[in-house]
């Protein structure tokens, strides 16, 4: 770890890959910075979902949706084919 110009760390994960975190800067994964506005979701999982900034959340169980929508607070409930 260092703290001049910028606190900054580097360690490698017991999965072997190396993880750099500059502060103000973008992290990096095995030399690969990471752009969260195109790979990171709000919520990203099998069962909630949502984009940054649209104001809806999406959940889901085997074929039941619900989706709440924050923008005009509605739930819209669906059952999938």
């Amino acid at each position: 770890m260092k703290t001049t110009p910028k606190p900054s760390v580097t360690f490698t994960t017991l999965r072997g890959r190396k993880l750099e975190c500059t502060y103000g800067a973008a992290p990096r994964v095995d030399g690969r910075t990471i752009d969260y506005a195109k790979e990171w979701k709000l919520f990203k999982g099998p069962y909630l979902n949502a984009e940054p900034g649209s104001g809806t959340l999406t959940m889901t169980h085997g074929k039941l949706k619900r989706v709440l929508d924050f923008n005009t607070l509605t739930i819209t409930d669906a059952v999938l084919p």
